[in-house]
């Protein structure tokens, strides 16, 4: 024997075959409820060769059967063996695809009308087999659907077929795969809310919101916290020491969830909440609130308008700020009103006097001068602004000027 597949045979036969032919070649199945499966042929003249071989092929047989072959001449047996043919079709194959952590598809080709087909799975950390999951057959193909199988575990799968004789084979194709790991399912840090709304430099902050576990950083602005306590959905964390004055963002980083910037503002204060809302309660009908600061041109507009009868003095007084105001208001004027348009109109006499020169190396010469005398003025003049400026703001000057 030369080759052995599922489903057929090829015989060799060789030793002075032509000295007794012709001869008889039997192909029996040893179960005795195949015996339609057997079968015989004559081998003669017209198929031995000169060196006295020959060559037989036989077909239709059934995968996974032991044979007995025997070759005779009359009555005489000369020769007899066994043999099995091979239980996965060669044409069969069995793949897995579209798996997922608790499913998958197995496809069957290169199957036979006529058969019956099914697929088993075991799962190979306990050995045991699962399930026989039915095939769909289409012609050549077949599907089977997986399901209810274990994330992250790995599964042998293989074929088996019921023949004529409704007698099952086991193994007819064989493959393996693995279920994907469980998908992990990411959380996002998320801050829906803090208490209180304000408050000074070491306020502590409870800080409402979700997936906070975790939480590494906190940052009222750009200044980092320091956090007492955590959980899932809440932190208490304090106002930095050195928060300045005005509103801020606050912001959590965590180890695995992210980060998470609160929508509101935090309003760093000089004192608590609680203290500038009553402090703004006029507690005497009689006290007569400050107005708005008014100019009359140049001059501030005090020592006018309501007195009030706690200090008998005017509302509107003309103070010590007022004087500096007063002063900013001048420079301001005189800087940017006055000095910045002359400068403009000065630039436009030089430019006139340079191009209407005619090459007079007279008029050349006073254009230039006159350039350079007026913006050295004006460059003394912003250099005087910035030295009051700076002197404004040693006094605690906090008022508006022309550069904010």
């Amino acid at each position: 024997m030369t080759e052995i597949t599922a489903t057929s045979v090829t015989l060799v036969f060789s030793s002075n075959l032509g000295t007794r032919a012709p001869y008889l070649i039997d192909i029996i199945n040893k179960n005795k409820s195949y015996a339609s499966n057997n079968q015989y042929k004559t081998l003669d003249d017209s198929k031995i060769d000169n060196n006295n071989n020959a060559t037989i092929n036989f077909s239709d047989l059934i995968p996974g059967f032991t044979y007995s072959v025997s070759l005779s001449t009359g009555s005489t047996v000369i020769k007899m063996v066994d043999f099995t043919t091979l239980s996965s079709p060669s044409l069969v194959k069995l793949s897995v695809s579209k798996i997922t952590p608790t499913s998958a598809e197995v496809l069957l080709n290169g199957l036979s009308n006529n058969y019956k087909y099914a697929i088993v799975y075991t799962d190979n950390k306990s050995g045991k087999a699962l399930t026989m999951a039915t095939v769909k057959q289409a012609d050549s193909s077949a599907t089977s659907s997986l399901s209810n199988l274990t994330p992250g575990a790995s599964y042998n799968v293989s074929a088996s077929y019921v023949d004529e004789a409704s007698i099952r084979h086991e193994n007819l194709a064989l493959t393996s795969f693995s279920t994907l790991a469980p998908t992990s399912i990411n959380k996002t840090a998320k801050i829906t809310d803090f208490s209180p709304k304000s408050g000074p430099a070491g306020t502590m902050v409870t800080i409402i919101g979700e997936n906070l576990t975790g939480v590494n950083n906190i940052y009222f602005g750009l200044l980092k916290a320091v956090s007492n306590d955590s959980s899932e959905t809440q932190i208490n964390a304090k106002v930095p020491a050195n928060a300045i004055n005005g509103d801020v963002r606050i912001i959590i980083s965590t180890d695995n969830n992210g980060s998470a910037t609160s929508d509101a503002n935090f309003r760093v204060s000089s004192v608590p909440t609680s203290s500038l809302s009553t402090s703004t309660v006029n507690t005497n009908p009689s006290s007569t609130t400050k107005p708005a600061l008014k100019f009359n041109g140049l001059v501030p507009d005090c020592n006018s308008g309501a007195i009030d009868p706690n200090t008998k003095n005017y509302v509107n007084a003309c103070d010590f700020d007022m004087i500096i105001k007063l002063i900013n208001t001048v420079i301001t004027f005189v800087l940017i009103k006055l000095a910045t348009p002359l400068f403009a109109l000065i630039l436009i006499y030089v430019a006139w006097l340079y191009l209407s020169a005619g090459g007079s190396p007279e008029n050349v010469t006073t254009a230039k001068k006159i350039f350079k005398n007026v913006v050295i003025g004006y460059i003394i003049a912003l250099a005087a602004w910035l030295i009051v400026k700076t002197i404004l703001a040693a006094l605690g000057f906090k008022g508006d000027s022309f550069l904010g």
